[in-house]
């Protein structure tokens, strides 16, 4: 009962800050009205005084159990609350919206850090280290392809050397984006797209940095493959896509270091995925230091990439394209900006310093669905979340949130 009185609480607190004064001329007033925070706050301290009071006689082993039976509960509490999102996903405020014969959506996400929770780049270059120390894959100094090989613990200090010098240029390409005058508002994409025109991108260094060094070279397809199916994605990622590759849309996640590594990580969430990444050239499964197809890493190639996938899928299908974007980084801003719905995972600090810079406003998605809800009733007006270029980005803290 206690954690119950407690979220209810919360979440009368949290609600009263969605809706106007007038409560009264929301949709949804009686409902505020019966779950009042003042209505709670007084039940759940007193709940919890009495509990406080119920545990001074007993052990600390006792304790403990009622610390864990309270979590459980309050576990329980919330995952009630979170069941209708499977009728409120992202997908929600604008999928069942749209008329199927003039319109299409487009779902654009970024992989490494939105999807994962490690750098995929990190995870090739461990492969390649692991795989430098066995002794069957050496030949008097050569590796499989015949290539002089390259001792595990070089590798270990070249991808050391490597990730610091990309760390340092993103923290520097992050303080230079941002030495303009702050704005007050946004009211110029035209601005943060020359700025970000004129400064080179990190990414865009650190990729033929990567490959010139040779740290990838050797390393398996079967092993890249593997590694992607064990790779740890964000809790609910998979159940999103999954959930998407039952509907009408077209699927792209973008900026990837191997597009077999994620095609691999995915395989279980989507039948038909289309994935922007670096394409390796292998012989007998050995990757040859070749790129044939190279990912697009930087801001500016990603969005360039992304309007010219957006006019693809208009003329090919001959609908009006309707784009989601899903982000975490500095280099998914103009993306995100681009879509009519951009939603950025997770908090990523840099990001939010650099969109704060711009005037770009931060709205909680929910507070997004509420707000687009009102302005339905409001207006009459079916047409909504196409906010392209508008300086709002939604923002969630896991996939769980809209799928």
């Amino acid at each position: 009962m206690t954690p119950s009185l407690r979220l209810y609480a919360f979440l009368s607190k949290e609600m009263q800050t969605l809706v106007s004064a007038d409560v009264n001329s929301h949709p949804y007033s009686k409902w505020f009205k019966e779950y009042s925070y003042k209505r709670f706050k007084a039940s759940y301290r007193d709940a919890e005084e009495l509990l406080d009071k119920l545990c001074y006689s007993l052990s600390q082993e006792e304790i403990q159990v009622i610390k864990r039976l309270y979590r459980h509960a309050m576990r329980l509490e919330m995952d009630f609350f979170y069941s209708p999102q499977s009728e409120q996903t992202l997908i929600l405020p604008i999928y069942p919206k749209l008329d199927a014969k003039k319109e299409r959506l487009m779902l654009f996400a970024d992989f490494d850090f939105t999807c994962t929770s490690v750098a995929s780049l990190e995870i090739l270059a461990n492969i390649e280290i692991l795989s430098a120390q066995k002794p069957d894959q050496q030949r008097q100094g050569e590796d499989r392809d015949g290539h002089s090989q390259i001792a595990s613990i070089d590798l270990r200090k070249t991808w050391e050397l490597l990730s610091q010098q990309y760390t340092l240029e993103n923290e520097n390409f992050k303080k230079e984006i941002m030495l303009g005058k702050k704005a007050d508002s946004f009211d110029s994409y035209g601005g943060l797209y020359s700025a970000f025109e004129k400064l080179s991108s990190p990414k865009g260094k650190a990729v033929s940095r990567i490959f010139d060094s040779g740290v990838l070279k050797g390393i398996s397809l079967e092993d890249i493959k593997q590694a992607g199916n064990c790779m740890k994605l964000h809790n609910g990622c998979l159940n999103f896509f999954e959930k998407v590759n039952n509907l009408d849309v077209s699927v792209i996640v973008m900026s990837c270091w191997s597009g077999n590594l994620t095609r691999s990580a995915l395989s279980g969430g989507l039948d038909m995925l289309e994935v922007d990444g670096n394409e390796f050239s292998y012989a007998d499964g050995i990757f040859t230091g070749e790129v044939t197809c190279q990912a697009h890493q930087s801001p500016m190639a990603k969005v360039e990439y992304f309007e010219d996938m957006v006019a693809k899928n208009a003329q090919e299908h001959v609908r009006i394209p309707r784009s989601v974007y899903i982000g975490d980084s500095v280099s998914d801003l103009l993306c995100l900006l681009t879509a009519d719905i951009g939603i950025v995972i997770g908090s990523n600090k840099s990001l939010i310093e650099v969109g704060n810079h711009y005037g770009i406003t931060f709205l909680p998605l929910y507070a997004g669905v509420v707000k687009e809800q009102k302005k339905r009733l409001d207006t009459d007006d079916p047409v909504v979340w196409k906010g392209g270029l508008c300086g709002i980005l939604y923002t969630v803290t896991s996939w769980v949130l809209i799928s």
